[in-house]
C-alpha cells in the first residue's frame, strides 16, 4: 500500500468637503523685522491655532532689510542644521489642522544662499517637501503627514551655498492655506477600555484585545519601533483598516487599525521581528461627532522572526534579470532587509568593487553605471500597483511613506522606475515588503553576469551613519543566463541560484519526502521543511490520523 501525505502551508497577507484658506499669514512690513526672533508684528492666524512667528536659527546672524525678514551666514558648503528660517503652528486643545499648501517669496543677494530645503518636524526634519525657490513658490502640503495634525508642528526652510558670509536672504511676505477643524464641546468617556492582551504573533501578524470602557465604542491605533506619538482629534471620524498602514494616519507613522464596538482586531502586515506599539481609546460617538478619552490604553508586541544584528543585510542580488521586450538594465533587483532603526531614501548610498578588487563609491558593479539616487513617483506607484495586481499567493508591496523605512523591514531595490510588471513575475510573493527605485537614468546594465569575469562585490550603506553591508559574487559560478542571483546568508555566504523570470525573493515551497509504503497500522516518520515565508501548517490526506497535525 502506499500512502500519499500532502502538507499545506498557509501564507499569511493582505489585499490590498472642504475648501483651502489662510491659516497662518504675514506680509512682512516694517523696519528692521530681524531684530525680533520671531517676528510676530502682522501676523494673522485662524483662531484655532497658536502661531510661533518667523524666527531664525543660531547658525544665521539676523540683516538689517526693511519689509523682509532677512540674515546673513548661509555660506555653509552644504544643509547645515543651524541655518534656517522657521514656523511652528500649534492647534488649540481638541483641534486639529489639514494643510494644503506653504506659499511665499523671497529673495537673495549675489552672494547669498544658491540651494534651498522645506522641512518639517512631522520626520524629524529628514525629508525635503517640493521644490523650493529664491523667488519664492507655492510648496504642496497635502501629503498624510500634514493632515489631521493635533499638535504643534514646525516648518523649517534651510538655506545655504552663499559664496560669502556677508550675503543675505531673506522671506518677503508667507502663507499656510489649509483648514482647521475642533470637536464640539463634549464629555469623553469617564472610564477608558483596559486589559490589554496580545496573541496569536508570528512574523507578519498578530491578535489584540482589550475590555470595553464605560462606552463600547473604541478606537485603536498602531505605531511600529515606537509609542503611538499623536491622539486623535475628538470630533474627528478615522477609517481603519486590519492591515498595518493601509488605515487612518494621525500624525506620522501612527495609523487606525480598528474602529467599532468590537474587543479585539486581528492584524495583517507586520513586519517580522518588529516592536509595534498600541493605543487604545474609548470615546462617546456622539452623535458623530466623536468625543475621545485620551488617557488612553497602551502595550506592545514583539512580531516572530530574525532580526537583523548589523543596519542592513544584504539577502539576495537579481545579477541575470529577464529582459524579454524591455530592458535589462531596468529590471535589476537586490533584496536587502533593515535593522533596528528606519532609514530614509536620501540616506542610502552603494558601494561596488569590480574585477580590479578596488572598492568604488557610488558605482555599481559593472563599473560604467553610475548611482543616481532613489525616486518616488507616479510611475514607480503605478508599478507597485500592477505587481500587486499581477500577486496570486499572500504577499504585498508597498512603497515606504515618505520615503522613509521602517526597522526590520524586507526591501527590494530595482534599478530603474521603468520596471516590468510582467516579466520578472512577482505572482508567488508570501511575504510584505517595500519595493524602492533608482532614479531615471541607467543605460546598461548595473550587475556584471556570466558574459563578464572576475569576483564582484557590491555595499549598500547607511550615509548618515557610514554602516554598510558588503557581499561578492564571482561571474564564473552564476547559474544559466537569464534569472541566475546570488543569495546571501546573515554571514555574507553566498549561494548560486536561478528560479527563473521571477522577482528577487524567495518562494514559498514544501519538500514532505518521498512516498512511504508499508502495511496497516504502519507508523510512518514524515519530515517536511517549507522554504520561505509561512505562518501555519496542517498535515492531511491518507486515511491515518497525525500525532500532530499542526506541527512539522
Amino acid at each position: 500500500m502506499k500512502v500519499k501525505i500532502a502538507l499545506f502551508v498557509t501564507a499569511i497577507g493582505f489585499s490590498i468637503s472642504t475648501f483651502s484658506q489662510s491659516i497662518w499669514t504675514n506680509p512682512i512690513t516694517g523696519t528692521n523685522p530681524n531684530t525680533s526672533n520671531p517676528y510676530t508684528i502682522g501676523d494673522v492666524a485662524d483662531l484655532n491655532i497658536t502661531a510661533s512667528g518667523i524666527g531664525r536659527g543660531s547658525g544665521i546672524i539676523g540683516t538689517n532689510a526693511n519689509n523682509r525678514y532677512a540674515a546673513s551666514a548661509w555660506n555653509s558648503a552644504s544643509l547645515d542644521a543651524n541655518d534656517y528660517f522657521e514656523f511652528t503652528l500649534t492647534p488649540n486643545p481638541g483641534c486639529s489642522i489639514n494643510f494644503t499648501s506653504f506659499v511665499y517669496t523671497g529673495q537673495a543677494s549675489g552672494t547669498g544662499a544658491t540651494s534651498f530645503a522645506l522641512r518639517s518636524s512631522a520626520d524629524g526634519f529628514t525629508s525635503d517637501i517640493g521644490t523650493p525657490l529664491v523667488g519664492g513658490a507655492t510648496i504642496s502640503l497635502a501629503g498624510a503627514a500634514y493632515q489631521g495634525v493635533s499638535s504643534a508642528i514646525t516648518f523649517r526652510y534651510y538655506g545655504w551655498g552663499a559664496s560669502s558670509a556677508a550675503g543675505t536672504m531673506s522671506i518677503n511676505d508667507f502663507t499656510f492655506n489649509g483648514t482647521t477643524a475642533c470637536g464640539p464641546s463634549c464629555t469623553p468617556p469617564a472610564t477608558q477600555a483596559n486589559g490589554f492582551l496580545s496573541s496569536a504573533i508570528t512574523n507578519t501578524t498578530g491578535t489584540v484585545t482589550w475590555s470595553a470602557g464605560s462606552f463600547a465604542n473604541t478606537l485603536v491605533v498602531i505605531h511600529a519601533g515606537s509609542a503611538v506619538n499623536a491622539d486623535p482629534a475628538s470630533g474627528t471620524s478615522y477609517t481603519a483598516n486590519a492591515a498595518y498602514g493601509l488605515g487612518t494616519q494621525i500624525g506620522t507613522g501612527n495609523y487606525v487599525v480598528y474602529n467599532g464596538t468590537g474587543t479585539s482586531v486581528n492584524l495583517t502586515g507586520l513586519v517580522a521581528g518588529t516592536t509595534y506599539h498600541i493605543a487604545v481609546y474609548s470615546y462617546d460617538p456622539n452623535g458623530g461627532s466623536p468625543c475621545f478619552n485620551l488617557t488612553q490604553l497602551t502595550g506592545s508586541f514583539t512580531t516572530t522572526g530574525a532580526t537583523v544584528s548589523n543596519c542592513l543585510q544584504i539577502e539576495s542580488i537579481l545579477v541575470d534579470a529577464c529582459n524579454s521586450g524591455v530592458n535589462e538594465y531596468d529590471n535589476e533587483m537586490v533584496r536587502f532587509r533593515t535593522g533596528s532603526t528606519s532609514i530614509t531614501c536620501a540616506q542610502i548610498g552603494i558601494s561596488s568593487a569590480p574585477a580590479s578588487g578596488t572598492w568604488q563609491s557610488n558605482v555599481w558593479t559593472t563599473t560604467t553605471q553610475t548611482w543616481h539616487g532613489l525616486v518616488q513617483d507616479a510611475t514607480t506607484a503605478n508599478v507597485v500597483a500592477a505587481l500587486n495586481d499581477s500577486i496570486r499567493a499572500c504577499g504585498f508591496i508597498k512603497e515606504p511613506i515618505g520615503c522613509v523605512i521602517p526597522p526590520n523591514s524586507t526591501v527590494i531595490l530595482v534599478s530603474s522606475p521603468l520596471l516590468s510588471s510582467s516579466v520578472n513575475s512577482f505572482a508567488g510573493l508570501n511575504d510584505t515588503i517595500y519595493m524602492i527605485f533608482q532614479d531615471y537614468g541607467a543605460t546598461t546594465g548595473q550587475f556584471a553576469n556570466s558574459t563578464s569575469t572576475g569576483t564582484r562585490g557590491f555595499s549598500i550603506r547607511n550615509n548618515a551613519t557610514g554602516c554598510a553591508d558588503s557581499v561578492f559574487y564571482n561571474t564564473a559560478l552564476l547559474v544559466g543566463g537569464d534569472g541566475a542571483a546570488a543569495e546571501y546568508d546573515a554571514a555574507g555566504n553566498v549561494t548560486y541560484v536561478n528560479r527563473g523570470c521571477q522577482g528577487a525573493f524567495v518562494p514559498l515551497s514544501v519538500n514532505s519526502g518521498s512516498d512511504q509504503s508499508g502495511c496497516n497500522s504502519t507508523v510512518y516518520n514524515l519530515l517536511a521543511t517549507p522554504i520561505g515565508q509561512y505562518a501555519t501548517v496542517a498535515w492531511t490526506g491518507g486515511t491515518g490520523t497525525f500525532s500532530s497535525s499542526n506541527a512539522l
